[in-house]
């Protein structure tokens, strides 16, 4: 299979996953089928804080770790996150970017970075590294470029259908709690229906509902749910 139709076939598969995590990992295997790399690391960016959010790491060992919680601010994948560009590093052992101690425990000799853009919005950013000698080539890059492209489409349909369902959860919930309130025979027996409604979409084993007295600052509790077997908070 020639690299192009093996990128045509991540393509096809990455538009079939709409699980963010699955999205991720199935990027990292990709990129290390495609570029014998010692690991690939994928981390999203939020551009309004400037923060990393969440990330999938492989290594060819097949591991799955990342080498780092969440890169650092003024490190080499925040960097290309910030500059929104693509940044080659053939000689990392000699880069200011990993001058530090901690970073030379890395044993980086090259290291690879692309922005994961979409619509001009950076959205995280996708990483390959040797540890061994080695100067990525014209086609190792071009293949990156174009992996990091179908990597951004992915990450956005993932994150639009997640929301699609969180949404659609929402009117859901909404849908029950009016109905609670319509068919119930009084207030508290209401109030007590929506309480179990809410502790399970949060998930949670408990849900009151408290009233403020006006005169006072003490409130009270009218409604309460509480799964089988939980005491009292």
């Amino acid at each position: 299979m020639t690299e192009l139709e093996e990128l045509q076939r991540i393509s096809l598969h990455l538009t079939s996953l709409l699980d963010l995590s699955a999205v991720l990992d199935s990027i990292t295997e990709s990129a290390l089928a495609l570029v014998r790399a010692t690991n690939c690391h994928i981390y999203l960016y939020d551009e309004a804080s400037e923060t990393f959010t969440f990330g999938s790491g492989l290594w060819q060992d097949g591991r799955r770790e990342l080498t780092m919680k969440a890169p650092r601010r003024a490190g080499f994948t925040a960097t290309v996150a910030r500059e929104g560009q693509p940044i080659v590093i053939d000689d990392a052992a000699r880069h200011p970017f990993f001058a530090t101690p901690e970073a030379r425990e890395w044993g980086l000799r090259a290291i690879a970075g692309f922005p994961l853009k979409r619509a001009d919005r950076v959205l995280g950013v996708l990483t390959t590294t040797f540890t061994e000698p080695h100067t990525y080539s014209k086609e190792e890059l071009r293949v990156l470029t174009l992996l990091a492209d179908q990597t951004a489409i992915a990450i956005d349909n993932a994150r639009l259908f997640g929301e699609a369902q969180r949404r659609l959860q929402e009117v859901t919930l909404l849908s029950r709690v009016i109905a609670h309130t319509v068919a119930a025979e009084d207030v508290p027996a209401a109030l007590e229906a929506v309480c179990a409604e809410l502790a399970g979409f949060f998930g949670v084993p408990q849900a009151r509902f408290a009233l403020l007295e006006p005169e006072r600052t003490v409130a009270e509790v009218v409604a309460e749910y509480r799964a089988a077997g939980r005491p009292s908070a």
